[in-house]
C-alpha cells in the first residue's frame, strides 16, 4: 500500500470521510482513561455514537511503526494462521512533512489496563505469544532473529546509573554491579527473538466477540522471548493472583531459559523503578518499591517467576 501524500491533518480528515462515507469523531480517548503516545481521532457514525475507525498521528521518530503496518504485518498475515490471535489491518495511510497517519479499524472497547483482575486474560496473553513464537521471524524480517545485545547492555547501564544518581542503589553498589555484569554475561548469547509489538502488555489487548484477541499499538517488531513473560508480569504487580496464573502457564507452555528470564527481569524493572521514582507521589513510590525487589530478586537468581 502505498500512503497519500498529505500537507495537514485537516486534509486527512477530509480525505477519510469522502472515501470511507464516515465522519471524524474527533480526538479519541480510549475508555480507560489512559494516555495515548499519540494523538488519536475516531470515525464512525455521529449520530449512533459508534466509531469504525482510529487515525493514528506519528511523529518522525515514531516512522518505524508505519513501515511494520505496511510491510511486516500483512506478510505475516498472508503466511500464517493463528488459534487465538488476530493482526490489527491497515485501511489506508498518509505523509506530511511533519507526520505519518495510519488508519485502523476500531476493533471494540474490550481492552484492558494494568493490574487488570481478568484471570482469563492471563491465559489469554500467553496464547498471543504461544501465536507469536510460531512466526519465523527471518521471513518477516531479515536479521531480526540477531538479538541487540549492546543496545540492551547500553540501556541496563544507563538505567542502572540513574538508580544510583537517585537513591534506589546506594549500599553495596560495586556488589550489584559485579552481579548484574555475570547475569549480562550468562544470558548475551541465547535469547531466543519472537515477533512482537514492542509493548506487550495487558493494555494493548482487545478481545473480540468471536473470543480472537487483538494485539495493537505495533511500534516494534521483535522482542525476547523471556520478555513477553517479565514485561506483562511486572506491570501487574498489584495482582499476583494475575502474575501467578501468567507465569505458570507461560512457564509450562514456552521453552523459557531461566537466565534469559533473570536478564530480562533485571533491566525491565529497575528501568520501571526508575521511571516510577520520578513521578513523586505515594504510589508511584510504592509501584518503584516493588519493581526494586524483583531487581533484587534477579540478582539473588532464581528458578521461575511463578515462585516470586
Amino acid at each position: 500500500m502505498e500512503c497519500k501524500e498529505v500537507n495537514s491533518l485537516d486534509e486527512v480528515i477530509r480525505l477519510i470521510e469522502a472515501e470511507y462515507s464516515t465522519r471524524n469523531l474527533g480526538e479519541y480517548k480510549p475508555e480507560l482513561g489512559y494516555k495515548s503516545s499519540n494523538k488519536l481521532h475516531a470515525f464512525g457514525n455521529p449520530e449512533l455514537d459508534s466509531k469504525t475507525h482510529i487515525l493514528k498521528q506519528l511523529p518522525e521518530a515514531r516512522k518505524q511503526e508505519l513501515v511494520t503496518y505496511r510491510v511486516h504485518l500483512p506478510l505475516i498475515n498472508s503466511q500464517f494462521e493463528f488459534d487465538r490471535l488476530q493482526l490489527p489491518e491497515l485501511t489506508d495511510c498518509f505523509h506530511s512533512t511533519d507526520f505519518s497517519y495510519i488508519l485502523i479499524p476500531y476493533y471494540g472497547k474490550n481492552q484492558f489496563d494494568f493490574n487488570t483482575d481478568d484471570i482469563t486474560l492471563a491465559e489469554d496473553v500467553v496464547d498471543i505469544v504461544m501465536d507469536l513464537a510460531t512466526i519465523d521471524v527471518e521471513t518477516v524480517i531479515k536479521g531480526g532473529s540477531t538479538y541487540d545485545y549492546q543496545g540492551f547492555e547500553s540501556e541496563f547501564w544507563m538505567s542502572f546509573d540513574n538508580a544510583v544518581e537517585i537513591g534506589l542503589i546506594h549500599d553495596d553498589e560495586g556488589a550489584f554491579r559485579k552481579k548484574a555484569g555475570e547475569i549480562l554475561v550468562a544470558a548475551r548469547n541465547s535469547q531466543q527473538m519472537i515477533i512482537s509489538n514492542g509493548d506487550f502488555n495487558p493494555r494493548n489487548v482487545i478481545r473480540l466477540p468471536n473470543s480472537m484477541l487483538v494485539l495493537i499499538d505495533w511500534d516494534g517488531i521483535v522482542s525476547p522471548l523471556e520478555h513477553h513473560l517479565a514485561y506483562p508480569w511486572l506491570l501487574n504487580w498489584q495482582n499476583k493472583d494475575w502474575q501467578r496464573v501468567y507465569a505458570s502457564r507461560f512457564e509450562e507452555r514456552l521453552p523459557v531459559i531461566k537466565e534469559n528470564l533473570r536478564m530480562n527481569l533485571m533491566k525491565i524493572s529497575l528501568s520501571r523503578a526508575v521511571d516510577e521514582k520520578g513521578h513523586n507521589n505515594d504510589f508511584a513510590d510504592q509501584m518503584a518499591e516493588d519493581h526494586l525487589r524483583n531487581f533484587h530478586s534477579s540478582l539473588d537468581g532464581f528458578d521461575s517467576l511463578t515462585a516470586l
